[in-house]
């Protein structure tokens, strides 16, 4: 028992009235005590029952959460986005439950901060949906673990699906809710009870509304649920959110949802959208036709006897890779720096000052004074046979659940060659740190081509032409990562202080003349 507890029972018993020496004389007083010690057995009693409530709920909760845990083991695969989203559910939504009731000093302080935040389940839910979204998963694959050739021992609960569903629900997302919604009660018709059944029906009766608004002429069996949830639940009543949602739809008729749906669409789906969804997914050709590999030294004496291996990608502009340029070592050294400094990837849209979702990632700077990076920007001078000295301090970004970098060019602003010596981003060069399980290509649309992440090798492309303006053919993405994790280091290359004269910038072969100079093929 609690100090707090035992010191409500003392105040009560403080209140017993002081007697004389005549106390145990007195059977008036003999009965008063004796009817006192009735309150507090009562008292005693009702602690008893709450504590034994509690006792019973945490003891619910623990077998409920040490069946469900995974341990941080390969073998349990939490590059699994299903096993990943679980894991970020529990402690944020599960386990402060349980903490709460805790009598103080059971849970370290420490602890108690390391939980995630309501936003990092927001992500994780971001994340999924963008799986489904990119990769054409089904809800039904994702609700039992598959994705794609894997199945994980990890399903999704009712609760789960619950979730997804008010998440796409919340975007106007409204044929993707109700998937999930069916999802949910398939589970609960299976026994799953993590969600009321009540809560799902009425989501997905106005979910299945405003469809019909979308879709005036195809039937989503709105009125049916109205009467199954009417019927069932008599007594159920809708949230606050919920009965604005139902007001509006009436009142305005339809309309506003079909305005605001067509500027999300409009927003999500640009003529590169589709494009990159099927490249994300490999769901296209791509031609190998006259592409080569072989090795380059720029007739440098020093590489004469270690030349780079080289692979063709595209020929024009160039998009090649690196193979075997930077060993295991230096890569856990760069990771072990990565872990010290990271922080959320933050995109600006170009248009505002407002931070996008573009970029879905962890990133950190590594600068020259480690001695590792130091090493890989000297090895990248020689790879690209480049000047480094403006560049930019290298950048690791890691990309997990879902992570990915949306379709985009490397320049910044087109007239910052003008006015700054050190000029734009002349080229890119990004080494792969790590393997990805599935997901995670690097993409350019109209060069149709895609570059899986392999480790150890590294990505090289131009982002200016001959005349220093947008290579506009080299708009790239990172595709969302569908297993495993995503680890990068970035090189952007600037203008500033080139040997333009070995460039040939003039040369109409530029920049593809900078790959073959010196190099016999």
């Amino acid at each position: 028992m609690t100090f707090s507890k035992w010191f409500s029972l003392l105040a009560t018993l403080s209140t017993v009235v002081v007697v004389d020496a005549d106390l145990f004389t007195s059977v008036h007083e003999m009965e008063n005590l004796a009817h006192y010690e009735q309150r507090l057995l009562e008292h005693l009693q009702s602690y008893l029952l709450n504590q034994q409530i509690k006792l019973d709920f945490i003891t619910q909760k623990y077998d409920e959460l040490s069946n469900r845990r995974v341990d941080n083991t390969p073998q349990n695969n939490l590059g699994n986005p299903i096993t990943a989203f679980a894991l970020v559910k529990r402690l944020v939504r599960d386990w402060p439950l349980v903490l709460n009731l805790l009598v103080e000093n059971y849970v370290p302080p420490n602890h108690l901060t390391q939980l995630p935040r309501e936003k990092e389940l927001e992500s994780a839910l971001r994340g999924l949906a963008r799986l489904k979204d990119v990769y054409s998963l089904s809800a039904t694959q994702l609700a039992n673990g598959m994705i794609g050739d894997m199945h994980d021992q990890t399903i999704m609960t009712a609760s789960d699906c619950y979730d997804m569903g008010k998440y796409s629900y919340e975007r106007m997302q409204y044929y993707t809710s109700i998937s999930w919604f069916n999802e949910a009660t398939k589970k609960i018709q299976n026994g799953d009870k993590t969600v009321q059944q009540e809560k799902v029906l009425a989501h997905m009766f106005l979910a299945s509304s405003f469809a019909g608004c979308l879709v005036p002429n195809q039937t989503f069996n709105s009125n049916r649920l109205l009467q199954q949830l009417l019927s069932d639940f008599p007594n159920f009543t809708l949230s606050h959110e919920l009965s604005r949602d139902y007001k509006e739809a009436w009142v305005k008729n339809c309309t506003w949802i079909r305005e605001v749906n067509k500027k999300y669409f409009d927003e999500d789906n640009n003529k590169y959208d589709m494009i990159y969804k099927k490249m994300c997914r490999r769901d296209f050709n791509m031609t190998t036709s006259g592409l080569r590999c072989y090795y380059v030294h720029y007739g440098n004496p020093r590489l004469l006897i270690a030349p780079f291996k080289l692979e063709e990608i595209h020929l024009d502009p160039p998009l090649i890779v690196f193979h075997d340029v930077i060993s295991n070592h230096e890569i856990e050294k760069i990771k072990s720096n990565f872990l010290k400094n990271w922080k959320h990837c933050n995109t600006s849209s170009s248009y505002t000052s407002t931070v996008t979702t573009y970029r879905t990632c962890e990133s950190a700077k590594v600068t020259d004074k480690d001695p590792t990076s130091a090493q890989l920007s000297r090895r990248v001078c020689d790879m690209t046979d480049l000047s480094i000295d403006t560049s930019e301090e290298n950048q690791v970004a890691c990309y997990g659940l879902g992570g990915e970098f949306k379709l985009h060019y490397d320049l910044t602003n087109e007239s910052l060659s003008e006015v700054n010596h050190e000029g734009n981003r002349l080229a890119t060069l990004m080494f792969y740190l790590s393997d990805v399980e599935s997901g995670g290509y690097t993409v350019f649309p109209e060069l149709h081509k895609a570059v899986t992440p392999r480790k150890g090798t590294a990505l090289f492309w131009f982002n200016m032409d001959a005349q220093g303006k947008r290579l506009g053919k080299m708009i790239h993405g990172g595709c969302p990562v569908l297993q495993g994790t995503k680890l990068v280091l970035n090189k952007w290359i600037h203008e500033g202080n080139q040997d333009f004269e070995k460039l040939c910038p003039s040369d109409r072969n530029f920049p593809k003349r900078q790959f073959y100079l010196n190099t016999k093929r």
